[in-house]
């Protein structure tokens, strides 16, 4: 019984942190503000992928990666939730001289990446910066 209630509020829990981030996003783009959110090491199972691969389909916008690693899980995460692909990017020389009104970026993604290849292509940036 006890383990019943217990899988329901972290089930509660984790659809509440979630539906946190993606308004907390959609907030920003609809005032067209760059936000990077800084998340720590214990900040982990919280609906930050899930809400990127949301955004990502809602808005259009490319989620930015460091590695196929994480387009990868993306993209899974994406075909459980849509039946297609998300459009994911992995952050490198291949998008310079590209342009996209929204950029989403994933936390493996470094602040030199973000700022030297993703602030110039993206109208407004919204994701993740891991500061562990």
């Amino acid at each position: 019984m006890y383990i019943k209630i217990s899988n329901i509020l972290k089930n509660i829990s984790f659809k509440l942190k979630q539906k946190s981030l993606y308004f907390e996003f959609k907030y920003y783009i609809a005032k067209k503000k760059s936000h990077i959110k800084d998340i720590s090491y214990f900040e982990r199972a919280m609906g930050k992928s899930y809400t990127l691969v949301e955004l990502s389909h809602k808005y259009n916008a490319p989620i930015f990666v460091g590695n196929h690693v994480y387009k990868n899980h993306l993209n899974d995460i994406s075909r459980m939730l849509y039946k297609k692909d998300a459009n994911i990017r992995v952050a490198d020389d291949r998008i310079r001289g590209q342009s996209f009104k929204i950029g989403l970026i994933e936390e493996c993604v470094s602040v030199e990446i973000i700022n030297s290849l993703i602030k110039p292509v993206c109208g407004i940036i919204i994701g993740y910066h891991n500061n562990y």
